[in-house]
């Protein structure tokens, strides 16, 4: 260990995780320090020896339990990346021990939940101890559109409509967790509508967000199909960019074929102009230099300008973030932007919740290939 670095307590060591612990070990005046998880320590021995956790630093638990005293002593910040439905617990068990608190995706998964969270934080001062990071937030694209809009709505004038499409392909991984991964109780597909909610926030500095409707779609049976595995959503959003009664189609699909996976953003402006982001899977962006791209058309869909701006992956931003929160920086997601993000959820939840999932596969096929009928049809510049 080292004596000038930060600590950090992990409550879970899995897929988000492991996506954040390489920016960890290059980040300079941080360090993990404790971990717990669900299984004994001799089960993972040889994991958390690569992490450099012996068997004192290391806390088997049971889930939805208060962690040991212990836990907390000597970390300076946990950090809460374990499943979706254990975050509040473990939230304010950890500020209860005067830490500071980052956590990954989500607060809650219930309004019930959610709220207990962030009176908690509000009544006792403590928004300069946590931090909520969200992935789609901080990706390059995100951080470089509000240049983007503030050039293009002097040129083309406001945002009238906006299409966001964020399509993930079938993958062994998904299936083998579904009946957990998509129950409510972890947020099912629902915490991932959010990604678009945090590029409209975060890039185009929306400050108003109401859900007009919602329709959930059996997209892949085989994942499940009780659940919904697609989405599709309208909703009205409010900020300077935007002009008056804008609104955003959001779909949302998981478990599709290749052909149909993207994840893209459109803006129309007022003179029929569309600005597009084209965003890349986690793996492309955590192994190489390419971090998505974005293109501005013409209002008959031939390329104008594009660029693929590069820098940190969300991980490395993450850490940043981490270290930041240890040195008592004033950080840039506050509790209202959480609020934005999470809203149309707890409104789905009140108003939609009860709605017949559609299984037709004609209405499945037309939910899919709608929104992708200008995508699939790329323009070339022109001459």
């Amino acid at each position: 260990m080292t004596s000038m670095a930060y600590r950090i307590a992990s409550i879970g060591d899995g897929h988000w995780f492991s996506r954040l612990y390489p920016s960890l070990q290059k980040k300079q005046g941080i360090e993990l320090y404790k971990i717990s998880g669900l299984s004994r320590y001799e089960k993972k021995k040889e994991f958390l020896s690569s992490l450099g956790i012996d068997e004192s630093r290391y806390y088997s638990v049971t889930p939805n339990a208060p962690l040991p005293d212990d836990f907390f002593e000597g970390a300076d910040v946990v950090y809460v990346s374990d499943p979706n439905e254990f975050h509040a617990a473990h939230i304010i068990d950890a500020l209860s021990h005067g830490k500071k608190v980052a956590v990954e995706k989500a607060i809650a998964t219930n309004a019930e939940d959610y709220q207990h969270v962030i009176e908690y934080i509000k009544s006792n001062n403590l928004e300069g101890k946590f931090y909520l990071h969200l992935h789609y937030a901080y990706k390059i694209l995100t951080l470089n559109l509000s240049l983007l809009l503030e050039k293009y709505t002097t040129k083309y004038g406001k945002v009238i409509s906006s299409r966001s499409v964020f399509f993930e392909n079938e993958n062994e991984e998904d299936s083998r967790r579904a009946a957990w991964l998509f129950g409510l109780g972890n947020g099912g597909i629902f915490l991932d509508w959010i990604h678009p909610f945090e590029i409209y926030l975060k890039g185009a500095l929306a400050d108003k967000i109401s859900l007009d409707s919602c329709t959930s779609y059996a997209v892949n049976q085989g994942y499940h199909e009780s659940l919904p595995t697609g989405l599709h959503e309208v909703v009205s959003m409010g900020g300077r960019f935007f002009s008056e009664g804008f609104k955003a189609d959001v779909y949302i699909a998981k478990g599709v074929k290749s052909a149909l996976a993207h994840k893209f953003v459109d803006f129309i402006f007022n003179n029929g102009y569309t600005l597009r982001l084209d965003y890349v899977n986690s793996d492309v962006e955590f192994t190489s230099m390419y971090k998505g791209v974005w293109t501005l058309y013409d209002d008959k869909m031939m390329v104008l300008e594009s660029g693929n701006p590069v820098g940190k992956n969300t991980a490395e931003i993450f850490a940043d973030k981490l270290y930041d929160l240890c040195q008592g920086n004033r950080m840039d997601f506050s509790l209202e932007d959480a609020n934005f993000i999470f809203s149309p959820y707890w409104a789905y939840l009140e108003k939609f919740s009860d709605s017949p999932i559609v299984k037709d596969n004609k209405e499945i096929t037309h939910f899919l290939e709608y929104p992708l009928a200008t995508y699939l049809e790329p323009m070339h510049a022109k001459a």
